[in-house]
């Protein structure tokens, strides 16, 4: 490690001092000796080797010196790469220790959140976090699940507040529901039941209607020929397509007359004109007994007489009992009945059955 250099460049350093010092004291000695050559005329051989011995130690010193140098040097630049080295591996090893604080602060910071999320997990939905994992997707979206949970929250907002007993309603409603759709069934199916006796009686009624409206049709214009002595009268509907809708229209033509509409007649061929329409219609289906009340109150005595022919003529089956003011209507009559008052609020009925001939004395 580097504490292991710094100690073997302490121990050059100090190899080198001690070097040196005895370098010094090697020139001390060389000096002396040099000093004493040359008090020594012609010196001795063993001050001369001593002399050699000197200069070669002192050589070999110097190039101890001189590699000393080069291997402090040399471990100088080791020490500086390896200190280059460490102040490289101090800068990742503190950058790790950035990451794994950073990672630390994160895993802190996830455990947070997924126990919070398991929190809500059980809060909101009742399901824990080993239950939830059966549902679980591989291909899990979190931007698309939280826009879809948003959705989702929005719509529970939209239902408003839940009714813990909505369960039971359900059943309730449920089973209501069923009861009166079973009903709406029943009434739909009598609905197009009586829609078809409907259809079928509109189709009926539109038969007979047009039935008995040919026959009155035909017994009016036959009526008003025989009540006016001649001329026609027609009975019409104004559309012919909707015969139940429409009106009906009466044309007449008395004698003498152009065809014209019955309300440009005169008032007593109106009244002849509705006695024959009542007439028709008596014709088309007799009964056995008519009462008729001042029917012919607007007509003269010529008209009355021709109405009163056309009531013994044309309805011998039928009993007839008119209510009249008019004489000459009475003197057709079988029986008069009267209504008299010979004393004040107390009315009396009187009658007068009339023979074939009548002969005043």
């Amino acid at each position: 490690g580097l504490s292991g250099i710094d100690d073997l460049i302490g121990r050059v350093d100090d190899a080198i001092r001690e070097i040196e010092g005895e370098l010094a004291d090697k020139e001390a000695e060389e000096a002396a000796l040099a000093a004493e050559k040359a008090a020594l005329i012609g010196g001795s051989a063993g001050l001369i080797a001593r002399l050699e011995k000197a200069k070669q130690e002192r050589n070999d010193l110097e190039t101890l010196a001189e590699e000393s140098r080069e291997e402090r040097l040399a471990i100088l630049k080791t020490l500086e790469e390896a200190e280059a080295e460490k102040n490289e591996i101090d800068g990742r090893y503190l950058d790790a220790q950035n990451r794994k604080f950073d990672a630390e602060n994160r895993l802190a910071r996830n455990e947070t959140l997924l126990e919070t999320y398991q929190n809500r997990l059980w809060e909101d939905f009742e399901v824990s976090y080993v239950q939830a994992i059966e549902f679980r997707k591989k291909d899990f979206v979190m931007s698309q699940a939280q826009k879809e949970s948003r959705e989702i929250r929005n719509r529970m907002k939209e239902l408003g507040d839940v009714n813990v007993g909505a369960i039971r309603e359900y059943e309730t409603v449920s089973e209501r529901y069923t009861f009166l759709t079973e009903q709406r069934k029943d009434l739909e199916n009598a609905m197009e039941a009586l829609v078809q006796i409907i259809q079928e009686m509109e189709k009926n009624i539109r038969r007979d209607f047009r039935e008995s409206f040919n026959t009155i049709a035909a017994n009016f214009t036959a009526a008003f020929t025989d009540l006016f002595g001649g001329g026609t009268a027609e009975l019409r509907l104004e559309d012919e397509t909707k015969p139940l809708e429409c009106g009906i229209e009466i044309e007449a033509q008395p004698p003498g007359k152009r065809l014209q509409n019955m309300s440009l007649l005169s008032g007593g061929e109106k009244t002849m004109t509705a006695i024959a329409l009542m007439f028709a219609i008596l014709k088309s289906k007799p009964t056995p007994f008519c009462i008729l009340d001042e029917v012919e109150a607007a007509l003269d005595e010529m008209n009355i007489e021709q109405f009163v022919r056309y009531l013994r003529n044309g309805f011998r089956g039928i009993q007839f009992a008119l209510i009249t003011h008019q004489k000459r209507t009475m003197e057709h009559a079988d029986v008069l009945y009267g209504i008299t008052m010979p004393e004040r609020g107390i009315p009396k009925v009187i009658y007068l059955k009339l023979g074939d001939e009548f002969e005043l004395e």
